[in-house]
């Protein structure tokens, strides 16, 4: 993959284009005073939702749980957004997919 450095200032004025290049690929890392602030890339579906299935052994984000609870469950059951977590405490919880990590 490429990539192109871009101003802030510049990235105002060519939004759409600097969009359509990333959709075909470039990285835009977009420069604040010389330095990279932020940066455009193509969308991908997260490859994270794809490898959730049932069965599967996580470790829930810790901001998402009660302080007492333990962390590593398995997932029981996958939405489009959500999965249900039973957690090695025996109790379940209902996480968005960006707050689990697979574990090895």
């Amino acid at each position: 993959m490429s990539s192109k450095n871009v101003g802030i200032e510049q990235a105002r004025k060519t939004l759409g284009d600097l969009v359509n290049q990333a959709q075909q690929g470039t990285d835009i890392i977009l420069t604040r005073n010389g330095k990279p602030a932020a940066r455009i890339t193509r969308y991908q579906e997260d490859a994270m939702t794809t490898e959730l299935t049932a069965g599967t052994r996580v470790i829930v984000d810790r901001d998402t749980l009660p302080t007492d609870w333990t962390a590593a469950g398995e997932i029981t059951e996958v939405t489009e957004q959500t999965v249900i977590v039973e957690l090695d405490n025996g109790q379940r919880q209902e996480v968005l997919h960006d707050q689990v990590s697979r574990t090895s």
